[in-house]
């Protein structure tokens, strides 16, 4: 849970800078793949898809439960 706070963290420091473009997003990413339970990461930016991380063996076509979802930070 640490991780995911700590992560969140890094988003949020990137957003306050400015409009988001895909090359702001390069620690987030490295970030998220060192969280071993972390599956995916994304980075909704004025409604466009900004961040599509997603771990080995996961996509979005692969089911998942998504329990934890109500924990994100919107």
């Amino acid at each position: 849970m640490i991780g995911a706070v700590l992560l969140c963290s890094v988003i949020a420091a990137q957003a306050a800078v400015g409009p988001a473009q895909p090359r702001d997003f390069a620690s987030a990413r490295t970030a998220a793949a060192a969280l071993p339970q972390l599956r995916s990461l994304l980075v909704s930016h004025r409604g466009r898809l900004a961040l599509e991380h997603y771990a080995p063996k996961h996509s979005a076509t692969r089911l998942a439960n998504i329990k934890s979802a109500s924990k994100s930070v919107i």
